[in-house]
């Protein structure tokens, strides 16, 4: 084995301590995400919430949900590290399948993906005729029009918008699929893992396979657009991870302090940039 393969990764995840914590920091990053998305439709935005009732525990709960953004991009470093991390250490010891490695990304997402594409398109669709006097599909209602900006979702219920999210274009060429923004994030996750696997086969390829992959990763980049190579950036920082030397005085209850006072400063900065100064005190 080539003496600059970082070797520590395969191991580390073999320590049910550091698997638990992983697992657990996903969870964490979901279910943020989860109650972000649900405060938009169930609370008012934080402008809108009367001075006298901005207690601690209202500005605790506009805070914490209002880290999906930081914790949407903590899921795509945790997956570079899992994904990117164990698939290039792999590679670099001669055990990567491409075929074993493009069957087990295709699977783990559209088994659960599919019938939430679906789920949600016919939700949507039927709610958006039967319960349209709500305001929720049409943006009339005020909490729904003062935080979700763009199109209606009705709007958006084309059967070919639903065939464009179902091939993992949503965001970067088409809308996602009715009210279902959330869906943005598994287009990135699959994109993420095809350009490694496409990147990966310029590697281990020679001749035709490797300039057809340059190909297809140069026009990938071109149809996403400029903000996928942004994304793509945060998850290869979990790759970057397997190259980082183990500081032994870096103690973890430093690291996770570390971490969790860059996410309130990423908090409190983007506080100033959506006005919400009443979170700024905290």
């Amino acid at each position: 084995m080539n003496s600059t393969v970082p070797s520590s990764l395969a191991d580390d995840l073999q320590n049910p301590t550091l698997v638990s914590l992983l697992d657990i920091s996903r969870w964490l990053a979901a279910a943020i995400v989860f109650f972000g998305h649900l405060r938009n439709p169930l609370f008012l935005g934080y402008g809108s919430v009367p001075a006298d009732s901005r207690n601690w525990f209202v500005k605790g709960w506009y805070f914490v949900t209002g880290l999906h953004a930081e914790a949407v991009i903590v899921f795509f470093v945790l997956s570079g590290l899992l994904v990117a991390g164990i698939g290039f250490t792999r590679v670099k010891n001669d055990r990567f399948n491409l075929v074993g490695y493009a069957v087990d990304r295709f699977s783990r997402l559209y088994v659960a993906f599919l019938p939430a594409l679906l789920i949600g398109f016919a939700a949507d669709t039927i709610g958006s005729h039967c319960f349209a006097s709500t305001g929720f599909w049409n943006h009339e209602h005020p909490m729904i029009a003062e935080k979700v900006a763009g199109d209606p979702f009705e709007d958006h219920l084309q059967l070919s918008t639903l065939a464009a999210n179902a091939m993992m274009l949503q965001f970067f060429v088409v809308d996602m699929v009715g009210s279902n923004h959330p869906l943005w994030t598994i287009a990135c996750e699959f994109w993420f893992y095809v350009t490694f696997g496409l990147a990966t086969l310029m590697w281990i390829s020679r001749g035709t396979s490797r300039y057809l992959a340059l190909v297809c990763i140069s026009t990938m980049f071109a149809v996403l657009g400029v903000s996928y190579p942004v994304y793509l950036g945060y998850w290869l920082t979990g790759l970057g991870v397997i190259f980082i030397p183990r500081w032994k005085w870096l103690r973890p209850e430093m690291t996770l302090a570390i971490f969790a006072a860059i996410l309130c400063t990423a908090r409190v900065l983007q506080s100033y940039t959506d006005n919400d100064f009443g979170l700024q005190v905290l």
